[in-house]
């Protein structure tokens, strides 16, 4: 087993560069990719779990409810909303705040080594910052 340390931000990233990756990869027939990034998915699922939790609770905290029981936050005040210069609500500015706070905490991760030489064969098109991390020689 390896550990990395990285943060909420960069776990955000992660989810959005495995999801193209996996996309990209649909297309192609190579197993052993697919199934190291199965393995490394499943090693992300509980901070991803974690982090999705954490946001919907500040949507919850700072947002409001609409009439199909909807929470959200209102992102521009309704007085400059088509002005040049719309400018953010209190509890919007709180809510980015407050999950930036989240986004810079650092999580330490256990997964499996990914070899470089699995992905020797495969190709694609996006550049995938954050996993190309999880990757060993």
């Amino acid at each position: 087993m390896e550990k990395i340390t990285i943060s909420n931000s960069q776990l955000s990233v992660l989810r959005a560069e495995i999801q193209g990756l996996t996309n990209e990869l649909s297309e192609q027939t190579a197993f052993l990719p697919k199934y190291h990034i199965s393995n490394l998915v499943s090693a992300l699922t509980p901070f991803l779990e974690n982090l999705e939790k954490s946001r919907v609770e500040l949507v919850k905290k700072y947002g409001t409810e609409d009439e199909k029981g909807n929470v959200g936050i209102k992102e521009v005040t309704d007085e400059t909303k088509d002005s040049e210069k719309p400018e953010f609500t209190e509890q919007y500015k709180t809510f980015v705040k407050d999950f930036g706070e989240i986004l810079k905490v650092e999580i330490e991760i256990s997964y499996n080594k990914i070899p470089i030489s699995v992905f020797e064969n495969v190709q694609t098109k996006g550049f995938y910052d954050v996993f190309y991390k999880f990757l060993t020689p």
